[in-house]
């Protein structure tokens, strides 16, 4: 049985194979992945449910308590920070107490779960993961539900990666203890000070490091190099800025030399330049 992120760049290897490119040609990618913020208590659904999931969903709570019960029958408190991944092919129990809590989600229908899994692109174990509570990850989910209800401004296939991802990190997050050096300090350097620069090898050294090793232990804990992980921050802090900003002020925000050089990396990752997304998240009605 394999254990969380034996091998943590397969969200990226796997979008770079033909079985994604077909995956999303069909039409069987963004229309099956949906994502959202469940606090709203006159919005929510259900406290919980037994069986079998009608979708593939991953459930990350951040507010509140409850438990869990999974496909091996094991029961697992939840707590700020827990992950449950609910499996269409297994019996599980979840519940929340009620009235006070609040989860992020995302799911994607029975269908294409089975898919990406016989590809590679999703690990069913560990089901459950505790990790700390993150509002950088309230945030990452609450990103690709904004997006996922937008204008097509996004790639597919970027908004596919953004979710496979974001499964893939907490389940790392939650079996890190017996990953060797503790890498949470180096992660959570690199999520902060964006608009500033920052020595990759003065990182490694704070963790007893050097650099070649650091970026090898990093790539495997979190499927990229400590490089591309800062600069992937950046742009999901970019793209909430975009909101309320012009392209410049965002560039100059986030600590790029001119928004020529903003706007060449924006549309890299997100496959469209920041002032089309910008436009079209402008005129979005929701």
């Amino acid at each position: 049985m394999p254990t969380a992120n034996a091998n943590s760049s397969m969200p990226d290897r796997f979008m770079r194979s033909a079985s994604a490119t077909r995956f999303l040609r069909d039409g069987a990618g963004l229309a099956a992945l949906t994502a959202g913020l469940d606090g709203d208590r006159a919005r929510r659904r259900a406290p919980g449910f037994a069986g079998r999931s009608p979708v593939f969903g991953c459930s990350y709570l951040f507010h509140g308590a409850g438990w869990f019960i999974d496909r091996h029958r094991v029961r697992h408190v939840l707590r700020p920070g827990s992950m449950v991944l609910l499996l269409p092919d297994a019996e599980q129990t979840l519940h929340h107490h009620v009235p006070d809590y609040a989860t992020c989600y995302l799911c994607l229908n029975a269908d294409a779960y089975q898919r990406l899994r016989d590809a590679g692109a999703i690990a069913t174990d560990p089901q459950v993961a505790q990790t700390r509570p993150d509002a950088r990850i309230v945030q990452r989910f609450a990103q690709l539900r904004n997006d996922l209800a937008g204008p097509a401004a996004v790639s597919p296939r970027r908004l596919l990666l953004r979710a496979l991802e974001l499964i893939d990190e907490l389940q790392w997050r939650g079996s890190r203890a017996s990953a060797g050096p503790d890498l949470e300090p180096a992660r959570r350097r690199l999520e902060s000070g964006l608009d500033q620069p920052l020595s990759l090898p003065a990182v490694a050294r704070e963790l007893g490091l050097g650099y070649d090793d650091f970026r090898r232990r990093f790539r495997r804990a979190f499927g990229v190099s400590p490089g591309e992980y800062r600069i992937r921050r950046r742009i999901e802090a970019a793209c909430a800025l975009l909101r309320d900003r012009r392209v410049e002020q965002v560039a100059d925000a986030l600590g790029y030399c001119d928004a020529f050089a903003f706007s060449k990396q924006f549309r890299a990752y997100m496959g469209a330049p920041p002032k089309r997304y910008q436009q079209m998240m402008r005129t979005d009605p929701a």
